[in-house]
């Protein structure tokens, strides 16, 4: 973990896990930096290198006001270590979840990874005394074997700390060990490979990876991070399509010394300038921040923030609120300037133009100040047509009972509006109840009645998700272990730890102070890993009860593929997803379960619509097809006879059909996709009814794009026309083969099926339809990479068309057979 520190500035110390659970912190309240920038008289306009409009170029003489000094040292393990976050991870990688059961190794080794003897040591006293009567290394051994254990206990047992070790085969995870490594640990870690490999890790990275992730890694065993962040700049401009936003984060995140630096590197490695470059790949406003980015002129910067949060349809409030972040006085007077300069209108005027009342206030005051106030950011963040809950739970965090009881006087004054009936009404489920305890002010845990209320809501927290009606299927599901008893345990655990530091005069032990503040530290922890298991297990649940549902609607609807039949399929599995899911979630996310049936509509709806119109343009080419073969014929011109098999509507007419529809399909879908999307997602309402708007035509467009891209595909149509020419040839072989090793397919198939059980006549199908199925889907995916200019994926591509085959007719026969079986039952008298 990063060691970052700051100078000048105050010191304070370090929150512990039981202070943070409990909502503790010094609220402190410190205005922003407001250091004079200097400047030029005036600006320079100079025209667009894509002749789109002006830019603004900085003054000459621009100071960069003060800011305080930032020394980050890089390494893998931070010098303060709490093993207690590692000891819960562990747990729940290997006994943890609903039901304790299964083992995420790899979690496990995640956190073993890197750690010093002196780290394994506090790990192993932090899990004893977290989870008591278990052992690190006992659950370790019960729960690993073969290669997985030795690695783990290779940690556990090192006398030294071991160097860490890049496997050069995972390039992303040599670039994220080594980006994330000080100089000398990257020294160390090459050492270590060279040692264990007789190899240089310098040659390996040359050998196994290429292009920029090879600059990268080379980059950073040298200690070159502007090279690296170079490269990373070059990833984000290379194919088609750029990543602006990656771009966006490493100028940004950038100091000016460093951006120079990178400039000189990436001219002396690709041989073009960056800026170049950047004009190429980038327009409009993403290329005015990146320049501005460039000169080092925040001010700059800011107004192409405000210019993309504005300019279009819709306005992005959000957006406004990020241009204006660390900004200081004189920065946010630059961006008007130059804002007013490109865009033709002042800022003021924009504001009034896009923005309602409420809205209005809040960008002027970000103007003003660069940040809200904390009445107005809840006012925005319950006004708006969806709720920001993350927004509401920041500014209640840490805020004592005077200051929130400041804070609903406030809120009246400003809205006319109670604060906490305005919550009650925008929030509901868990949010509903971790905004309930907020609003009940942080604790101070240095006190007696602080550490007796502490508990007080953890064994509230405890209750919600644990007791009462709406929780009785996840409290099932956790009978046999998992997180949710664990949570049981460090519950009753704090409640004893309470009573017996309870001294006769009603005070508090300072030694059983103490222990609560480690406790509490825990059940905080263990709160937070049920609720992930329990969301987990509902989704899991919950895909697998849409899987059945799915499969009965095709059941009973006797397989029919009528769009409006795979709709109701799709929409059916939706709400048994909705409503499985929701049964073993509780009463914590009421919201989930309308969310998953909303989204199962759309789906369905998409489906139907993208199947009707490939339908319709099926039977338009078909007729046209048709006709087209009669005109031929009529005019003596014998095609399909002369070109036997190629030009032939067999195989051109088919293509043709199959790419057309899948065209139509996909681009139907894919619009209906992202309009019902957006209009089900409470963040397109978070703004204004324009703003609204504009995000569902945006996502209409982009599915459509999107679906239109992948659907008008000749590619998969030319190789399933290809293999199907080639599918009686491969039948014969089969059976041949077959017949020569003695085997008569035949009769044993007759023989299943005249068992007459679904399990026999399933086996009998698959015996029959696999062997074709499998061969067939693996040359038509191998064919479609090779048509698709891939070559190199035909391998890859082959085996998982075969195992897509086979999932598909495994599933298949077994979804057939039992619908037969079904039907042959229902016409019995």
């Amino acid at each position: 973990m990063p060691e970052i520190t700051r100078t000048p500035g105050r010191s304070s110390a370090p929150r512990t896990p039981a202070s943070a659970a409990a909502g503790t912190s010094a609220t402190t309240r410190a205005a922003p930096a407001a250091a004079a920038r200097d400047h030029a008289p005036t600006d320079t306009l100079e025209p667009r290198r894509d002749g789109s409009a002006k830019t603004v170029k900085p003054p000459a003489a621009s100071k960069t006001a003060p800011t305080a000094a930032v020394t980050v040292k890089r390494g893998l393990a931070a010098p303060a270590y709490d093993p207690n976050p590692d000891a819960a991870k562990l747990y729940t990688a290997m006994k943890g979840g609903m039901t304790g059961f299964g083992t995420d190794e790899a979690a496990i080794h995640d956190v073993l990874r890197n750690k010093s003897p002196d780290q394994v040591k506090a790990l192993r006293a932090a899990y004893a005394d977290r989870y008591p009567g278990r052992s690190l290394d006992a659950d370790i051994k019960d729960e690993l074997s073969g290669s997985d254990l030795k690695s783990a206990q290779r940690v556990l047992t090192a006398k030294k700390p071991l160097a860490a070790t890049v496997d050069v085969k995972k390039p992303a995870e040599v670039i994220k060990t080594l980006a994330a490594a000080s100089p000398r640990e990257r020294a160390a870690i090459a050492a270590a490979h060279q040692k264990e490999h007789g190899r240089s890790l310098a040659s390996d990275v040359s050998s196994h990876l290429g292009g920029d992730e090879a600059v990268r890694a080379t980059a950073l065993l040298n200690n070159n991070d502007a090279l690296d962040k170079a490269a990373q700049l070059h990833t984000a401009m290379a194919g088609i399509g750029t990543d602006e936003k990656a771009i966006d984060t490493v100028l940004s995140t950038s100091t000016p010394a460093a951006r120079k630096a990178i400039e000189a590197a990436y001219q002396t490695q690709y041989g073009t300038s960056l800026r170049g470059a950047l004009g190429k790949e980038l327009s409009g406003t993403d290329l005015d921040l990146a320049t501005a980015h460039l000169d080092n002129d925040k001010g700059a910067a800011t107004a192409a923030r405000l210019r993309m949060a504005m300019d279009g349809m819709g306005t992005d409030k959000a957006g406004i609120e990020r241009a204006f972040a660390d900004t200081s006085p004189a920065d946010r007077a630059r961006a008007a300037t130059i804002y007013a300069a490109q865009s033709g209108r002042s800022l003021e005027t924009a504001f009034k133009s896009d923005l309602n009342p409420a809205d209005l206030a809040d960008a002027r005051a970000l103007a003003k100040t660069g940040t809200l106030g904390d009445v107005q950011r809840l006012d925005r963040a319950m006004r708006s047509m969806g709720t920001n809950e993350g927004d509401i739970k920041a500014v209640l965090a840490g805020k004592t009972k005077a200051e929130i009881e400041t804070l609903s006087t406030s809120y009246q004054a400003h809205t006319g509006r109670s604060m906490r009936d305005d919550l009650a009404g925008e929030l509901n489920g868990r949010d509903r109840f971790d905004v309930s305890m907020l609003l009940r002010g942080s604790v101070d845990l240095s006190t007696d009645a602080g550490l007796r209320e502490a508990v007080s809501r953890a064994k509230a927290a405890h209750d919600y998700e644990r007791t009462g009606p709406g929780n009785v299927v996840g409290t099932a599901l956790t009978s046999m272990g998992g997180n949710g008893r664990v949570l049981d345990e460090s519950t009753a655990r704090l409640e004893t730890a309470l009573a017996s530091a309870t001294q006769p005069d009603g005070s508090l032990s300072r030694d059983g102070a103490d222990r609560l503040r480690t406790l509490l530290g825990y059940q905080k922890s263990d709160v937070d890993s049920y609720r992930e298991a329990r969301d987990s297990a509902g989704d899991a649940v919950g895909t697998g009860a849409a899987v059945v549902a799915g499969i009965a609607v095709t059941v009973v609807t006797a397989g029919a593929a009528a769009p409006l039949v795979i709709a109701a399929g799709v929409s059916a599995g939706a709400a048994a997803k909705g409503l499985v899911g929701a049964a073993v979630r509780g009463q914590a996310t009421e919201d989930a379960t309308w969310s998953d049936v909303r989204k199962g509509a759309v789906d369905g709806l998409s489906g139907a619509a993208g199947g009707l119109a490939s339908r319709g343009v099926s039977q338009v080419v078909s007729r046209t097809m048709s006709a087209g073969e009669s005109v031929i014929a009529r005019t003596g011109m014998r095609v399909a006879q002369q070109v036997d098999g190629v030009a032939q509507r067999g195989f051109v007419g088919t293509t043709v059909e199959k790419t057309l529809t899948g065209g139509v399909r996909g681009t139907v879908a894919g619009a209906t996709t992202g309009a019902g999307g957006s209009l089900v997602d409470p963040h397109t309402y978070d703004g204004d009814f324009a703003a609204g708007i504009a995000a569902v035509a945006s996502q209409t467009t982009r599915g459509a794009i999107a679906g239109a891209v992948v659907g008008f595909n000749p590619t998969s149509a030319i190789a399933t026309g290809a293999v199907g020419k080639v599918t009686p040839h491969l039948q014969r072989a089969t059976s041949a083969t077959f017949a020569r090793a003695g085997v008569d397919v035949q009769r044993h198939v007759e023989r299943l099926n005249a068992d007459g059980r679904v399990l026999q006549q399933t086996t009998a199908k698959l015996v029959t339809e696999a062997p074709t199925t499998v061969l067939t889907g693996g040359v038509a995916a191998s064919l479609a990479a090779l048509f698709s200019g891939h070559p190199e994926d035909m391998l890859s591509a082959a085996a998982d068309g075969a195992m897509s085959k086979t999932t598909g007719t495994a599933t298949g026969a077994a979804s057939t057979v039992v619908r037969e079986t079904l039907q042959r039952r229902i016409r019995r008298p």
